[in-house]
């Protein structure tokens, strides 16, 4: 009979477009795979039969009256993450800060300085005094606004890591990133400005926030150790190890630069080449590898230069290049772009022909000689249009430039008197070899100080017409050694 009752019920599931598996009984357990399909449970005839296990060892424990489950394994199996920890709706009613703080992880032992990574960087994490370059926002509690920002400034931020250069939370926090990283950083008043805060800005006892990306790092240990070595220390350094200490000033300098930091990339190069002219060299292949390493900061030290426009200092360590390396076309590039500031445009255009030349496809050599063309044609076109100004003659096709005295400029005797005073004082002094006219001086006012240098033996430089650099006057030696540091 109880055959022909299954048969019946595969008949009427069959019927009814059952696909799973018939119904379960409770005494009986439960495969998993057939959970996940669909399983129709049915509760037993007699339910004071209660559950009966499939496996003997079982049945003898509830026989025993000993637990079924391990207590051990019960409570290593049970998650306890939400014990303690405030409910969704509970998070709703906290104050900004203390949302924020929900899911950060703590830094420090006293949790005052909290950290979430939105975003995971490559590389190691930054070291003990490395030179770090970041962009941040900083905020204080219930203000939209920051209160602080590198990306509003859109100009990132240079420090060096445990040199009391930041508060103390960005010194923590920053040992704990990694190139490329972004993180958010919830600091305490107490790694932060302290009880007093920092008024107007920040209130006292302030907790701040941080958004801050580590673009880039530097590690200069090795030359924070070569400092605090003894004189004899420091002559017992082999070749290679002094390299570390140079390429680390190098790339100190290179950060500097790339911040627009050019008095301080200047200091890092000086002292990379004043390390590298004092090594003591053993053979050849050491003497090859101090040449190249001698040559690529004297170079450094040109474009930083340029950059400062101390053109004649610039020249001068491009010509230190050629002796070294006589083909270098950075350094005639550069010669180039040093006799372009000065004025001196035949120069310039000679050296960089020279450097075009060893290097025939280079655009940027073809864009500057294109650029220095279009200098000289509107220095000619404004010297012109002054002689035309000067006689009244609006339709003369003079295309000569025209000899012009300080009597024909319609300059006051006063002014002429005080820029004579003042080139003076600057062609005498011995320490000054280059000075700025002022950018609102007129046409004519610019011409009748390039005549007056003239005759004091000065070179002039006059500003183009769309202003884009003002009148310069420079002398003519050579400067000394001895105005190598600045």
């Amino acid at each position: 009979m109880d055959g022909l009752e299954t048969e019946i019920d595969d008949m009427c599931y069959q019927s009814q477009g059952y696909k799973r598996a018939r119904p379960v009984n409770f005494k009986r357990g439960v495969n998993m795979q057939d959970l996940a399909e669909g399983v129709d449970f049915e509760v037993p005839d007699n339910p004071e039969e209660g559950f009966i296990p499939d496996n003997e060892h079982a049945s003898e424990e509830l026989e025993k009256g000993e637990p079924f489950f391990d207590d051990e394994e019960m409570f290593r199996n049970l998650s306890f993450g939400s014990i303690g920890r405030p409910g969704e709706d509970e998070i709703l009613t906290l104050p900004p800060f203390e949302k924020v703080a929900h899911d950060m992880e703590s830094l420090t032992t006293d949790k005052k300085v909290l950290k979430k990574v939105l975003r995971q960087g490559v590389g190691e994490v930054v070291p003990e005094g490395a030179l770090c370059k970041v962009h941040y926002n900083g905020y204080i509690e219930n203000q939209d606004v920051p209160f602080d920002s590198s990306r509003l400034r859109r100009r990132p931020q240079s420090f060096r890591l445990g040199r009391c250069e930041v508060i103390t939370g960005w010194d923590i926090g920053l040992k704990t990133m990694r190139k490329d990283e972004i993180a958010k950083f919830l600091i305490s008043h107490e790694y932060a400005f302290g009880k007093m805060g920092c008024p107007p800005r920040i209130p006292p006892k302030a907790t701040l926030l941080f958004e801050i990306e580590l673009i880039s790092w530097v590690d200069n240990a090795a030359a924070d150790e070569y400092s605090k070595l003894t004189s004899e220390e420091k002559r017992g350094k082999t070749f290679q190890e002094m390299l570390q200490v140079v390429h680390g000033e190098r790339e100190m300098g290179n950060e500097h630069f790339m911040s627009h930091h050019y008095a301080k990339a200047s200091r890092c190069y000086n002292t990379a080449v004043r390390l590298l002219e004092g090594v003591m060299l053993k053979d050849e292949e050491e003497e090859t590898a101090w040449k190249a390493d001698l040559v690529r900061l004297k170079l450094n030290q040109a474009l930083v230069s340029l950059r400062q426009t101390h053109s004649r200092v610039a020249l001068r360590y491009c010509g230190e290049v050629l002796e070294y390396d006589p083909k270098n076309v950075k350094a005639f590039y550069r010669s180039g772009q040093a006799y372009k500031q000065l004025g001196e445009f035949d120069k310039a255009k000679e050296n960089y022909l020279i450097a075009l030349k060893a290097a025939p496809k280079n655009l940027v050599i073809r864009r500057e000689i294109e650029d220095l063309n279009r200098v000289v044609t509107d220095h000619k076109a404004r010297e012109r249009k002054i002689c035309k100004k000067m006689f009244h003659n609006e339709k003369s096709q003079c295309t000569t430039p025209c000899v012009i005295s300080l009597r024909d400029l319609k300059v006051p005797e006063d002014f002429i008197t005080e820029l004579r005073i003042s080139l003076r004082d600057f062609a005498e002094d011995d320490f000054r070899y280059e000075t700025n006219l002022p950018s609102t001086l007129s046409e004519e006012e610019c011409l009748a100080a390039k005549l007056v240098a003239e005759e004091m033996d000065l070179l002039v430089t006059l500003p183009d017409f769309n202003r884009r650099y003002s009148a310069r006057i420079n002398k003519r030696e050579k400067p000394p050694s001895e105005l190598d540091y600045y």
